[in-house]
Protein backbone atom coordinates (compact mmCIF):
# COMPACT_ATOMS: atom_id res chain seq x y z
CA UNK A 1 0.00 0.00 0.00
CA UNK A 2 1.25 3.58 -0.99
CA UNK A 3 0.53 6.68 1.28
CA UNK A 4 1.46 10.24 0.61
CA UNK A 5 4.33 11.52 2.68
CA UNK A 6 1.92 13.85 4.57
CA UNK A 7 -0.42 11.46 5.17
CA UNK A 8 2.48 8.53 6.48
CA UNK A 9 3.57 11.84 8.32
CA UNK A 10 0.28 12.60 10.05
CA UNK A 11 -0.38 8.98 11.01
CA UNK A 12 3.02 8.92 12.51
CA UNK A 13 2.33 11.90 15.01
CA UNK A 14 -1.30 10.75 15.85
CA UNK A 15 0.94 7.39 17.20
CA UNK A 16 3.18 9.48 18.92
CA UNK A 17 0.64 12.00 20.60
CA UNK A 18 -2.78 9.69 20.56
CA UNK A 19 -1.24 6.04 21.90
CA UNK A 20 -2.60 5.23 25.27
CA UNK A 21 0.82 5.95 27.64
CA UNK A 22 2.87 2.86 29.17
CA UNK A 23 1.81 2.58 32.72
CA UNK A 24 5.67 1.01 34.73
CA UNK A 25 4.53 -1.86 36.75
CA UNK A 26 6.06 -1.51 40.44
CA UNK A 27 9.03 -3.79 40.95
CA UNK A 28 8.59 -7.25 42.93
CA UNK A 29 10.74 -7.32 45.78
CA UNK A 30 12.90 -10.23 46.47
CA UNK A 31 11.08 -13.31 47.69
CA UNK A 32 7.54 -11.51 47.22
CA UNK A 33 4.68 -14.30 46.67
CA UNK A 34 7.56 -17.13 46.99
CA UNK A 35 6.32 -18.20 50.45
CA UNK A 36 2.89 -19.15 49.76
CA UNK A 37 4.12 -21.24 46.47
CA UNK A 38 6.76 -23.17 49.32
CA UNK A 39 3.77 -23.67 51.39
CA UNK A 40 1.90 -24.93 48.62
CA UNK A 41 4.65 -27.81 47.55
CA UNK A 42 4.70 -28.66 50.58
CA UNK A 43 1.42 -29.49 51.65
CA UNK A 44 1.13 -31.75 48.01
CA UNK A 45 4.44 -33.92 49.27
CA UNK A 46 3.39 -33.91 52.46
CA UNK A 47 0.14 -35.58 50.94
CA UNK A 48 1.82 -38.01 48.60
CA UNK A 49 3.80 -39.36 51.24
CA UNK A 50 1.37 -40.14 53.48
CA UNK A 51 -0.20 -41.88 50.72
CA UNK A 52 3.11 -43.84 49.51
CA UNK A 53 2.94 -45.27 53.58
CA UNK A 54 -0.08 -45.72 53.29
CA UNK A 55 0.35 -47.88 50.05
CA UNK A 56 3.88 -49.24 51.63
CA UNK A 57 1.78 -50.65 55.27
CA UNK A 58 -1.23 -52.18 52.60
CA UNK A 59 1.30 -54.04 51.05
CA UNK A 60 3.37 -54.93 53.65
CA UNK A 61 0.23 -56.49 55.87
CA UNK A 62 -0.54 -58.52 52.69
CA UNK A 63 2.95 -59.87 52.34
CA UNK A 64 2.83 -60.56 55.99
CA UNK A 65 -0.66 -62.09 55.42
CA UNK A 66 0.16 -64.36 52.22
CA UNK A 67 3.69 -65.32 53.82
CA UNK A 68 5.72 -64.47 51.36
CA UNK A 69 7.90 -61.80 50.62
CA UNK A 70 9.61 -60.63 54.16
CA UNK A 71 12.38 -62.77 53.70
CA UNK A 72 13.73 -60.26 50.83
CA UNK A 73 13.44 -57.30 52.91
CA UNK A 74 15.86 -57.70 55.62
CA UNK A 75 19.48 -56.39 56.19
CA UNK A 76 21.37 -57.21 53.17
CA UNK A 77 24.68 -56.84 56.00
CA UNK A 78 23.60 -59.62 58.41
CA UNK A 79 22.70 -63.37 57.67
CA UNK A 80 19.11 -64.20 57.31
CA UNK A 81 17.47 -66.96 60.16
CA UNK A 82 17.68 -70.46 58.52
CA UNK A 83 15.13 -72.08 60.50
CA UNK A 84 12.68 -68.99 59.44
CA UNK A 85 13.22 -69.80 55.89
CA UNK A 86 13.23 -73.87 56.13
CA UNK A 87 9.81 -73.08 57.68
CA UNK A 88 9.31 -70.94 54.81
CA UNK A 89 10.06 -72.66 51.76
CA UNK A 90 8.19 -75.81 53.44
CA UNK A 91 4.96 -74.05 53.67
CA UNK A 92 4.44 -71.10 50.93
CA UNK A 93 6.50 -71.50 48.43
CA UNK A 94 6.79 -75.40 49.00
CA UNK A 95 10.48 -75.04 47.60
CA UNK A 96 12.45 -77.41 49.48
CA UNK A 97 11.50 -81.48 49.64
CA UNK A 98 10.72 -83.21 52.78
CA UNK A 99 13.97 -84.08 53.70
CA UNK A 100 15.60 -81.22 52.74
CA UNK A 101 16.81 -78.19 55.07
CA UNK A 102 18.27 -75.09 54.99
CA UNK A 103 21.22 -74.62 57.14
CA UNK A 104 22.61 -71.65 56.32
CA UNK A 105 21.01 -68.46 54.81
CA UNK A 106 22.30 -65.36 53.79
CA UNK A 107 20.76 -61.61 51.88
CA UNK A 108 23.08 -60.05 49.01
CA UNK A 109 22.67 -56.44 47.73
CA UNK A 110 20.07 -57.86 44.66
CA UNK A 111 20.11 -61.69 45.61
CA UNK A 112 19.48 -64.25 48.92
CA UNK A 113 21.65 -67.34 48.70
CA UNK A 114 20.62 -70.90 50.57
CA UNK A 115 22.57 -73.71 51.65
CA UNK A 116 20.08 -76.90 51.78
CA UNK A 117 21.19 -80.07 52.84
CA UNK A 118 21.25 -80.82 49.10
CA UNK A 119 21.80 -77.76 46.82
CA UNK A 120 22.68 -74.20 46.21
CA UNK A 121 19.61 -72.27 46.00
CA UNK A 122 19.65 -68.68 44.84
CA UNK A 123 16.53 -66.26 44.71
CA UNK A 124 17.16 -63.23 42.77
CA UNK A 125 14.01 -60.74 42.36
CA UNK A 126 13.00 -60.15 38.61
CA UNK A 127 11.15 -57.02 37.29
CA UNK A 128 11.07 -53.48 38.73
CA UNK A 129 8.06 -54.14 41.42
CA UNK A 130 9.85 -57.20 42.73
CA UNK A 131 6.77 -59.84 42.49
CA UNK A 132 8.87 -62.23 40.39
CA UNK A 133 10.76 -64.48 41.95
CA UNK A 134 13.46 -66.42 39.99
CA UNK A 135 14.91 -69.43 42.14
CA UNK A 136 18.18 -71.25 40.88
CA UNK A 137 19.18 -74.77 41.99
CA UNK A 138 22.76 -76.11 42.22
CA UNK A 139 22.69 -79.58 43.59
CA UNK A 140 26.33 -80.30 45.06
CA UNK A 141 27.49 -82.93 43.05
CA UNK A 142 27.33 -80.15 40.52
CA UNK A 143 30.18 -78.09 42.45
CA UNK A 144 33.32 -78.99 41.44
CA UNK A 145 35.59 -76.60 43.35
CA UNK A 146 35.30 -73.10 45.62
CA UNK A 147 37.44 -70.34 46.89
CA UNK A 148 37.12 -68.38 50.64
CA UNK A 149 38.80 -65.47 51.19
CA UNK A 150 39.70 -64.19 54.19
CA UNK A 151 39.91 -60.34 55.31
CA UNK A 152 42.42 -59.56 58.42
CA UNK A 153 42.88 -55.56 57.68
CA UNK A 154 40.30 -55.00 60.71
CA UNK A 155 39.53 -51.68 58.77
CA UNK A 156 36.08 -50.09 58.69
CA UNK A 157 35.82 -49.31 54.68
CA UNK A 158 37.41 -52.45 54.17
CA UNK A 159 35.42 -55.31 55.65
CA UNK A 160 34.55 -57.81 52.40
CA UNK A 161 35.09 -61.09 51.75
CA UNK A 162 34.83 -63.40 49.54
CA UNK A 163 33.45 -66.85 48.41
CA UNK A 164 33.51 -68.34 44.80
CA UNK A 165 31.94 -71.90 43.10
CA UNK A 166 32.57 -73.36 40.13
CA UNK A 167 30.32 -75.95 38.73
CA UNK A 168 29.75 -77.92 35.63
CA UNK A 169 26.92 -75.73 34.40
CA UNK A 170 26.99 -73.59 30.89
CA UNK A 171 28.24 -70.21 31.09
CA UNK A 172 25.75 -67.33 29.02
CA UNK A 173 27.88 -67.30 25.68
CA UNK A 174 26.72 -63.89 24.96
CA UNK A 175 24.66 -62.67 22.15
CA UNK A 176 24.30 -65.72 19.78
CA UNK A 177 28.15 -65.86 21.07
CA UNK A 178 29.16 -62.66 19.66
CA UNK A 179 29.01 -60.68 22.74
CA UNK A 180 30.98 -60.53 26.12
CA UNK A 181 30.82 -64.12 27.71
CA UNK A 182 29.59 -64.13 31.41
CA UNK A 183 30.01 -66.38 33.88
CA UNK A 184 26.39 -67.08 35.08
CA UNK A 185 25.97 -70.50 36.52
CA UNK A 186 29.13 -71.84 35.53
CA UNK A 187 30.66 -69.70 38.24
CA UNK A 188 29.31 -68.01 41.09
CA UNK A 189 30.72 -65.60 43.78
CA UNK A 190 29.19 -63.91 46.90
CA UNK A 191 30.48 -61.14 48.65
CA UNK A 192 29.69 -60.76 52.81
CA UNK A 193 30.60 -58.90 55.34
CA UNK A 194 33.49 -59.82 57.69
CA UNK A 195 31.83 -58.47 60.64
CA UNK A 196 28.71 -60.02 60.99
CA UNK A 197 29.43 -63.38 58.72
CA UNK A 198 32.11 -65.88 59.29
CA UNK A 199 33.75 -66.88 55.87
CA UNK A 200 35.77 -70.09 58.01
CA UNK A 201 31.88 -71.42 58.84
CA UNK A 202 31.44 -71.19 54.69
CA UNK A 203 34.37 -72.68 54.24
CA UNK A 204 33.98 -76.05 56.07
CA UNK A 205 30.23 -76.20 55.30
CA UNK A 206 31.02 -76.21 51.41
CA UNK A 207 33.71 -78.77 52.03
CA UNK A 208 31.47 -81.12 54.03
CA UNK A 209 29.05 -80.89 51.06
CA UNK A 210 32.03 -80.66 48.02
CA UNK A 211 34.22 -83.14 49.18
CA UNK A 212 31.93 -85.98 49.90
CA UNK A 213 30.83 -87.98 46.18
CA UNK A 214 27.34 -88.47 47.98
CA UNK A 215 25.97 -85.59 49.69
CA UNK A 216 23.00 -85.55 51.97
CA UNK A 217 21.69 -85.21 55.28
CA UNK A 218 22.58 -82.47 57.55
CA UNK A 219 25.89 -81.30 58.47
CA UNK A 220 27.12 -81.57 62.23
CA UNK A 221 26.75 -78.77 64.45
CA UNK A 222 30.60 -78.50 64.83
CA UNK A 223 30.50 -77.41 60.84
CA UNK A 224 27.91 -74.45 61.84
CA UNK A 225 29.89 -73.17 65.13
CA UNK A 226 31.83 -70.13 64.95
CA UNK A 227 35.91 -70.34 64.07
CA UNK A 228 36.55 -68.92 67.68
CA UNK A 229 39.84 -67.31 68.14
CA UNK A 230 42.65 -67.75 65.04
CA UNK A 231 46.25 -67.07 64.89
CA UNK A 232 46.64 -64.03 63.44
CA UNK A 233 50.15 -64.63 62.18
CA UNK A 234 49.26 -67.36 59.97
CA UNK A 235 50.21 -65.19 56.89
CA UNK A 236 53.18 -63.90 57.80
CA UNK A 237 53.95 -68.11 58.82
CA UNK A 238 53.21 -69.06 55.38
CA UNK A 239 54.92 -66.08 53.63
CA UNK A 240 58.30 -66.30 55.77
CA UNK A 241 58.45 -70.53 56.05
CA UNK A 242 61.73 -71.15 54.73
CA UNK A 243 63.06 -74.96 54.30
CA UNK A 244 66.57 -76.07 54.29
CA UNK A 245 68.82 -76.93 51.63
CA UNK A 246 67.48 -80.56 51.64
CA UNK A 247 63.99 -80.14 52.46
CA UNK A 248 61.74 -80.51 49.54
CA UNK A 249 58.22 -80.49 51.67
CA UNK A 250 56.87 -78.36 54.38
CA UNK A 251 56.44 -79.94 57.79
CA UNK A 252 52.88 -81.78 57.46
CA UNK A 253 52.45 -81.87 61.54
CA UNK A 254 52.85 -78.36 62.18
CA UNK A 255 50.47 -77.31 58.84
CA UNK A 256 48.09 -79.56 59.45
CA UNK A 257 47.61 -78.57 63.05
CA UNK A 258 47.06 -74.79 61.83
CA UNK A 259 44.93 -75.42 59.37
CA UNK A 260 42.75 -77.81 62.27
CA UNK A 261 42.95 -75.62 65.60
CA UNK A 262 43.70 -71.94 63.85
CA UNK A 263 42.58 -71.57 60.86
CA UNK A 264 39.67 -73.85 61.33
CA UNK A 265 39.36 -74.93 57.54
CA UNK A 266 40.07 -78.70 57.40
CA UNK A 267 37.26 -81.23 58.55
CA UNK A 268 37.42 -83.68 61.11
CA UNK A 269 38.19 -86.76 59.10
CA UNK A 270 40.68 -84.69 57.02
CA UNK A 271 44.74 -84.52 57.12
CA UNK A 272 47.33 -82.97 55.17
CA UNK A 273 49.38 -86.35 53.30
CA UNK A 274 52.03 -83.56 51.09
CA UNK A 275 52.40 -79.60 51.33
CA UNK A 276 55.06 -77.49 48.94
CA UNK A 277 55.83 -74.15 49.70
CA UNK A 278 56.43 -71.98 46.39
CA UNK A 279 56.95 -68.21 47.43
CA UNK A 280 54.78 -66.60 49.31
CA UNK A 281 51.92 -69.40 48.84
CA UNK A 282 51.55 -73.13 49.66
CA UNK A 283 49.99 -76.18 47.89
CA UNK A 284 48.76 -78.53 50.11
CA UNK A 285 47.33 -81.99 49.42
CA UNK A 286 45.07 -83.50 51.80
CA UNK A 287 43.20 -86.38 51.95
CA UNK A 288 40.21 -85.43 50.19
CA UNK A 289 41.13 -82.38 48.08
CA UNK A 290 44.57 -79.73 46.18
CA UNK A 291 44.68 -76.96 48.84
CA UNK A 292 46.13 -73.73 47.38
CA UNK A 293 47.14 -71.19 49.99
CA UNK A 294 47.19 -68.02 48.03
CA UNK A 295 48.58 -64.84 50.53
CA UNK A 296 48.20 -61.68 49.27
CA UNK A 297 51.85 -60.20 48.50
CA UNK A 298 51.63 -56.36 49.40
CA UNK A 299 49.49 -56.74 52.78
CA UNK A 300 49.26 -59.70 54.04
CA UNK A 301 45.81 -59.74 55.69
CA UNK A 302 44.03 -61.57 52.50
CA UNK A 303 44.25 -65.10 52.21
CA UNK A 304 42.48 -67.10 49.56
CA UNK A 305 41.79 -70.57 49.90
CA UNK A 306 40.96 -72.57 46.45
CA UNK A 307 39.65 -76.15 46.90
CA UNK A 308 39.62 -78.64 44.60
CA UNK A 309 38.12 -82.25 45.46
CA UNK A 310 40.37 -85.36 43.85
CA UNK A 311 36.92 -86.63 42.29
CA UNK A 312 36.41 -83.39 40.29
CA UNK A 313 39.64 -83.96 38.95
CA UNK A 314 39.57 -85.25 35.30
CA UNK A 315 43.05 -85.27 33.57
CA UNK A 316 46.60 -83.70 35.15
CA UNK A 317 50.00 -82.92 33.79
CA UNK A 318 53.05 -82.05 35.42
CA UNK A 319 56.53 -80.04 33.70
CA UNK A 320 59.98 -79.95 35.50
CA UNK A 321 63.06 -78.36 33.70
CA UNK A 322 66.61 -79.48 34.78
CA UNK A 323 65.64 -81.79 38.12
CA UNK A 324 63.12 -84.17 38.68
CA UNK A 325 62.25 -81.30 41.89
CA UNK A 326 62.64 -78.01 40.44
CA UNK A 327 61.27 -75.69 37.97
CA UNK A 328 57.86 -77.63 37.88
CA UNK A 329 54.24 -76.56 37.26
CA UNK A 330 51.30 -78.59 37.85
CA UNK A 331 47.83 -78.64 35.69
CA UNK A 332 44.95 -80.25 36.73
CA UNK A 333 41.66 -80.27 34.44
CA UNK A 334 38.09 -80.43 35.93
CA UNK A 335 34.60 -80.29 33.56
CA UNK A 336 34.19 -76.25 34.36
CA UNK A 337 33.45 -74.54 31.27
CA UNK A 338 35.04 -71.26 32.84
CA UNK A 339 37.98 -70.64 34.26
CA UNK A 340 38.27 -73.41 36.38
CA UNK A 341 38.91 -75.65 33.68
CA UNK A 342 42.15 -75.45 33.25
CA UNK A 343 43.98 -74.90 37.20
CA UNK A 344 47.77 -74.00 36.80
CA UNK A 345 50.01 -75.08 40.17
CA UNK A 346 53.09 -73.19 40.05
CA UNK A 347 56.21 -74.73 42.03
CA UNK A 348 58.68 -72.86 40.08
CA UNK A 349 59.47 -70.53 43.08
CA UNK A 350 60.19 -73.90 45.15
CA UNK A 351 61.31 -77.61 45.31
CA UNK A 352 58.19 -80.34 44.50
CA UNK A 353 58.98 -83.71 42.77
CA UNK A 354 56.96 -84.14 40.40
CA UNK A 355 57.28 -87.91 40.13
CA UNK A 356 55.95 -87.99 43.90
CA UNK A 357 52.86 -85.82 42.88
CA UNK A 358 52.10 -87.20 39.95
CA UNK A 359 52.16 -90.92 41.76
CA UNK A 360 49.91 -89.42 44.82
CA UNK A 361 47.52 -87.61 41.91
CA UNK A 362 47.30 -90.90 40.54
CA UNK A 363 46.23 -93.01 43.20
CA UNK A 364 43.34 -90.20 44.46
CA UNK A 365 41.72 -89.41 40.51
CA UNK A 366 42.39 -92.76 39.15
CA UNK A 367 42.31 -95.30 41.71
CA UNK A 368 44.59 -97.89 42.92
CA UNK A 369 43.79 -101.10 45.11
CA UNK A 370 46.62 -100.18 47.08
CA UNK A 371 45.98 -96.39 47.88
CA UNK A 372 45.45 -97.11 51.69
CA UNK A 373 48.65 -98.40 52.16
CA UNK A 374 50.22 -95.77 49.67
CA UNK A 375 48.55 -93.50 51.54
CA UNK A 376 50.20 -94.43 54.91
CA UNK A 377 53.47 -94.48 53.34
CA UNK A 378 53.18 -91.17 52.14
CA UNK A 379 51.97 -89.68 55.94
CA UNK A 380 55.00 -91.53 57.61
CA UNK A 381 57.54 -90.93 55.37
CA UNK A 382 58.34 -87.19 53.72
CA UNK A 383 61.69 -87.77 52.92
CA UNK A 384 62.43 -86.48 48.85
CA UNK A 385 62.24 -89.80 46.76
CA UNK A 386 65.81 -91.00 45.30
CA UNK A 387 65.16 -91.28 41.70
CA UNK A 388 67.83 -90.87 39.41
CA UNK A 389 68.36 -87.99 37.69
CA UNK A 390 66.40 -86.77 35.24
CA UNK A 391 69.33 -86.11 32.16
CA UNK A 392 68.82 -90.39 32.07
CA UNK A 393 65.53 -90.50 31.13
CA UNK A 394 65.03 -87.89 28.93
CA UNK A 395 68.33 -88.94 26.96
CA UNK A 396 66.56 -92.04 27.13
CA UNK A 397 63.56 -91.11 25.60
CA UNK A 398 65.29 -88.80 22.82
CA UNK A 399 67.76 -91.37 22.39
CA UNK A 400 67.52 -93.83 18.63
CA UNK A 401 67.00 -97.04 21.14
CA UNK A 402 64.06 -99.01 21.24
CA UNK A 403 61.59 -96.93 22.53
CA UNK A 404 58.59 -99.41 21.51
CA UNK A 405 60.19 -102.24 24.40
CA UNK A 406 57.04 -102.52 26.76
CA UNK A 407 58.57 -104.23 29.69
CA UNK A 408 61.80 -101.41 29.07
CA UNK A 409 59.18 -98.28 29.19
CA UNK A 410 57.57 -99.97 32.07
CA UNK A 411 60.71 -100.35 34.23
CA UNK A 412 61.47 -96.71 33.39
CA UNK A 413 58.07 -95.40 34.53
CA UNK A 414 58.62 -97.34 37.73
CA UNK A 415 62.03 -96.27 38.33
CA UNK A 416 62.82 -92.80 37.02
CA UNK A 417 60.00 -91.07 37.74
CA UNK A 418 57.77 -93.67 39.76
CA UNK A 419 54.57 -92.08 37.71
CA UNK A 420 52.90 -96.03 37.58
CA UNK A 421 50.22 -97.24 40.20
CA UNK A 422 50.44 -100.43 41.46
CA UNK A 423 48.35 -102.29 39.43
CA UNK A 424 48.66 -100.46 36.06
CA UNK A 425 50.77 -102.11 33.49
CA UNK A 426 52.05 -100.84 30.12
CA UNK A 427 50.43 -102.32 26.75
CA UNK A 428 51.54 -100.43 23.96
CA UNK A 429 54.65 -97.48 23.13
CA UNK A 430 54.22 -95.51 20.52
CA UNK A 431 57.11 -93.00 19.55
CA UNK A 432 55.80 -89.50 17.86
CA UNK A 433 59.29 -87.76 17.10
CA UNK A 434 61.19 -87.28 20.30
CA UNK A 435 58.26 -87.85 22.40
CA UNK A 436 56.73 -91.11 23.37
CA UNK A 437 52.81 -92.02 24.30
CA UNK A 438 52.33 -95.23 26.47
CA UNK A 439 48.97 -96.88 26.43
CA UNK A 440 48.35 -98.30 29.94
CA UNK A 441 45.52 -100.55 31.20
CA UNK A 442 43.84 -97.27 33.09
CA UNK A 443 45.41 -94.23 30.90
CA UNK A 444 47.14 -92.73 28.30
CA UNK A 445 50.36 -91.15 29.29
CA UNK A 446 52.05 -88.48 26.91
CA UNK A 447 55.94 -87.86 27.47
CA UNK A 448 56.59 -84.39 26.13
CA UNK A 449 60.59 -83.13 25.42
CA UNK A 450 60.28 -79.90 25.00
CA UNK A 451 63.33 -77.35 24.27
CA UNK A 452 66.09 -77.45 22.31
CA UNK A 453 68.14 -79.57 24.23
CA UNK A 454 65.00 -81.20 25.73
CA UNK A 455 65.97 -80.59 29.44
CA UNK A 456 62.07 -79.56 30.08
CA UNK A 457 59.78 -82.69 30.23
CA UNK A 458 55.78 -82.74 30.61
CA UNK A 459 53.93 -85.49 31.57
CA UNK A 460 50.15 -85.81 30.25
CA UNK A 461 47.92 -87.90 31.95
CA UNK A 462 44.24 -88.79 30.09
CA UNK A 463 42.48 -91.58 32.19
CA UNK A 464 40.62 -94.01 29.52
CA UNK A 465 37.27 -93.10 30.92
CA UNK A 466 37.39 -89.94 29.53
CA UNK A 467 38.38 -90.45 25.74
CA UNK A 468 35.01 -90.43 24.18
CA UNK A 469 36.49 -91.37 20.69
CA UNK A 470 39.34 -91.40 18.02
CA UNK A 471 40.56 -91.12 14.56
CA UNK A 472 43.56 -92.74 12.92
CA UNK A 473 44.51 -91.39 9.41
CA UNK A 474 47.26 -93.87 8.27
CA UNK A 475 49.27 -93.22 5.35
CA UNK A 476 51.27 -96.48 4.94
CA UNK A 477 51.98 -99.23 7.33
CA UNK A 478 54.40 -96.86 9.46
CA UNK A 479 53.11 -93.72 9.67
CA UNK A 480 49.66 -92.53 11.26
CA UNK A 481 47.82 -89.08 12.74
CA UNK A 482 45.92 -90.29 15.30
CA UNK A 483 43.63 -88.24 16.73
CA UNK A 484 41.58 -88.36 20.32
CA UNK A 485 38.60 -87.23 21.58
CA UNK A 486 38.36 -86.29 25.12
CA UNK A 487 35.74 -85.14 27.57
CA UNK A 488 37.72 -82.84 28.83
CA UNK A 489 36.89 -79.11 27.53
CA UNK A 490 40.51 -77.65 28.82
CA UNK A 491 41.76 -80.29 26.78
CA UNK A 492 39.14 -81.31 24.30
CA UNK A 493 41.23 -83.55 21.83
CA UNK A 494 45.22 -85.15 22.01
CA UNK A 495 46.92 -85.10 18.31
CA UNK A 496 49.74 -87.20 17.69
CA UNK A 497 52.06 -88.22 15.02
CA UNK A 498 53.21 -91.58 15.01
CA UNK A 499 55.84 -93.75 13.39
CA UNK A 500 56.20 -97.26 13.97
CA UNK A 501 59.48 -99.19 13.34
CA UNK A 502 58.11 -102.10 15.00
CA UNK A 503 54.78 -103.58 13.97
CA UNK A 504 52.01 -102.23 12.01
CA UNK A 505 50.53 -98.72 12.39
CA UNK A 506 47.08 -100.59 12.85
CA UNK A 507 47.95 -101.68 16.10
CA UNK A 508 47.17 -98.20 17.09
CA UNK A 509 43.93 -98.39 15.90
CA UNK A 510 43.41 -102.17 17.83
CA UNK A 511 44.97 -100.41 20.67
CA UNK A 512 42.53 -97.52 21.07
CA UNK A 513 39.38 -99.71 20.11
CA UNK A 514 40.42 -102.27 23.03
CA UNK A 515 40.56 -99.79 25.87
CA UNK A 516 37.61 -97.53 24.46
CA UNK A 517 35.04 -100.78 24.17
CA UNK A 518 36.71 -101.32 27.77
CA UNK A 519 35.52 -97.95 29.45
CA UNK A 520 31.77 -98.04 27.56
CA UNK A 521 31.99 -101.90 29.36
CA UNK A 522 32.84 -100.52 32.59
CA UNK A 523 30.95 -97.63 32.56
CA UNK A 524 27.80 -99.42 31.89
Amino acid sequence: MCLPFRRLFATECWEKTCRRPRIPEPEKKKGHGLKDKDDFIDKKKKHFRKSDEKEADKKAAADKKSNKGDWIEKDSRHPMDAGDIDRTFHSFPPILQGDEHCELAFKGSHTATFFTSKRLLLAIPDGRSGKRMQYLSVPWKSVLGFEVQTNETRKKSDTNTEAKVWTDMMFDPGDGGRGDAQAFMSCLQFDFNSNTIDIRVIGRYLAARCLKSTPGGRVSPGILAPSGDRDKHFEKWISKLELEKDEESMDVTELNEKLHSTEHLLLDDENVVMAFKSGDNCVAFTSSRVLVIDVEALSRKKTKFTSIPYWHIIAFSAQSSGEWNKDSQLQLYTRNLWDLKTFALDLKKGRADIGKIQKFLSVMTIGDKDAAKYLHGVRTNSAPSKAPKMSSFTAWVTSDSDKEDVKETEERLRSDITILLGDERCEKVFPTGHDIIVYTNKRVIYVDIQGVRGKTIAFYSLPLKMVTGFTVDTAGHKHADVLIDTDIPGKPSLMQDVLIKKGDVMDVHKCLTEALMKTLMDYN
